[in-house]
């Protein structure tokens, strides 16, 4: 008699079951990835934060990481249009500037992430991997903003609302995108007096993602720590 070792072959029970081996073991599988690129993350970039002769204002933006079938993804938003918004209409990650309140600029970069895209880092199976080197935007009018990037892990993906006046749009996109020659384009910048720069270009269902300058140099700097991970 030969045995049947299929989904269909077996019980409810027996189905259910080896559903929820095969969920852990992908799990596990990313849990171990997590936490490689956690040591290397620390490992590279260390903890070092801003000393007394930082510029005057402070900020820090969240790499949110969710695992989606076999794909990592990262989290995008989009800045609406506003006249008085350095970053107006640009593709970014959820953050802003340091208040009162926040004791540390990891506190920033989570307070900033809940307000803006509604995923609670402090509560939601999330997990801190470590921080990226310090950043100073390009803009003309940005120079005296020095940015902090902060990466996380969340185990599923979602966000439960968005801040309608900081958030035009949202998009989770898959790490292996970035790999992709074709999504690697050359963009002028007007408000950079029409200079050239290096960019991604992300088709989605109903638009594109142009990545580029302050977001590109942070996302080009992760993913070489994951490329270097993944060929481990």
């Amino acid at each position: 008699m030969i045995e049947d070792y299929t989904l269909e072959g077996l019980g409810s029970v027996y189905q259910n079951a080896y559903i929820m081996s095969m969920a852990e073991k992908r799990l596990n599988i990313h849990m171990q990835f997590i936490e490689r690129l956690s040591l290397a993350i620390k490992g590279r970039f260390g903890e070092k934060q801003w000393n007394s002769d930082s510029p005057k204002e402070l900020a820090a933006v969240s790499l949110v990481l969710s695992r989606n079938s076999n794909d990592i993804n990262l989290l995008f938003m989009r800045r609406p249009l506003k006249k008085d918004d350095t970053f107006s209409g640009q593709v970014c990650f959820p953050g802003g500037k340091k208040e009162p309140e926040d004791h540390t600029l990891l506190e920033t970069a989570i307070r900033e992430t809940k307000e803006e895209v509604g995923i609670d880092l402090n509560k939601e199976k999330a997990f801190y991997i470590g921080k990226l080197s310090n950043q100073i935007p390009i803009h003309p009018d940005s120079k005296e903003i020095a940015v902090t990037p902060y990466v996380f892990y969340k185990e599923q993906h979602g966000f439960t609302r968005v801040h309608t006046l900081e958030v035009e749009s949202l998009c989770w996109i898959p790490l292996s995108n970035f790999l992709k020659s074709n999504f690697h384009i050359k963009t002028v910048i007007a408000i950079l007096n029409g200079l050239e720069v290096d960019a991604y270009k992300i088709p989605l269902s109903n638009d594109c993602y142009i990545i580029w300058g302050l977001t590109y140099r942070i996302l080009q700097e992760f993913l070489s720590v994951w490329l270097s991970i993944n060929k481990k």
